[in-house]
């Protein structure tokens, strides 16, 4: 509840979650470039699985898991069973940790065993039963994270009185007063009318073909991207993680100072020894 009060509104907040951003996207890569540096890899997933954990939330995790096997399976073009494995003793690992301390009161392990399984499969299968709601009752909760969400955020950011509903609302979807508060990622896209959701995802599916093709061919840019988008791939059904511009930039100014700082530097000191080559031979 801390992390969704300070959400906008902490300096203190913003430079950590920024943190844990950079250290989700050096994590991936460190592991691209493992090779001859299997410690530092090591290092940077550790530092990166303990800062996600340290908010409470599953996502970030969740997230590293899925961008590791994903550039693992783009750099080998086999599926690495061993490397799967690990990364799914993590994935649930860190779920359960988290569902154990945040969700759950973390006072004895064995008699939350069976809730904690229960929300594996709430988080599961409540997205889809929910957004089935959300379809049939469309104002029975307030849409949260349209498309034009960030221009908001600038303008809150600017002193403006912006009201932003960061967290989706819980609803009733089964017996026992079960409720969640995941629709998929559809849900975000709702504004723009049923046919426009439509349109809108299979615009993002042709972008995501796109790099990925450019990912399989070699290109780092694009290998980072992917691994990166590939979450909203595999988390689709339970929300939007296709729409994070300022997140998005990050990974582009992170990929642009390790992959093609150093090679642009390169050429700007072999042109300016040329010049003063030059320079000395007319002297």
């Amino acid at each position: 509840m801390s992390v969704v009060e300070e959400m906008g509104k902490s300096v203190a907040f913003i430079i950590f979650g920024t943190l844990i951003d950079l250290s989700f996207i050096i994590a991936l890569v460190a592991f691209y470039e493992r090779e001859g540096h299997p410690k530092r890899a090591l290092l940077a997933i550790t530092l990166s699985l303990g800062m996600g954990i340290l908010l409470g939330q599953k996502v970030g995790p969740l997230s590293l898991v899925v961008g590791l096997i994903c550039i693992d399976w783009i750099k080998t073009r086999r599926i690495n069973w061993k490397f799967v494995t690990v990364m799914l003793v993590i994935f649930v690992a860190a779920t359960v940790t988290i569902e154990f301390y945040v969700h759950l009161g973390g006072d004895s392990l064995q008699d939350k065993m069976v809730p904690i399984f229960q929300n594996f499969v709430l988080y599961a299968s409540g997205g889809i039963v929910g957004f089935d709601r959300v379809v049939r009752e469309p104002n029975i909760v307030p849409g949260i994270n349209p498309i034009y969400v960030t221009y908001l955020r600038i303008l809150r950011r600017l002193g403006g009185h912006v009201e932003i509903p960061e967290v989706a609302d819980f609803i009733s979807i089964g017996p026992h007063s079960l409720t969640n508060n995941v629709y998929t990622m559809y849900w975000e896209y709702l504004f723009l009318g049923y046919f426009g959701a439509i349109l809108f995802t299979g615009l993002i599916g042709l972008l995501l073909t796109l790099i990925y093709k450019r990912a399989l061919q070699g290109g780092r840019f694009c290998i980072l991207l992917y691994a990166v988008l590939f979450r909203g791939v595999v988390f689709s059904p339970f929300t939007d993680y296709f729409l994070m511009a300022y997140f998005f930039l990050k990974v582009l100014v992170v990929s642009w100072l390790i992959y093609a700082l150093p090679e642009r530097w390169g050429e700007f000191k072999r042109l300016m020894g040329i010049a003063v080559k030059a320079e000395l031979v007319k002297g």
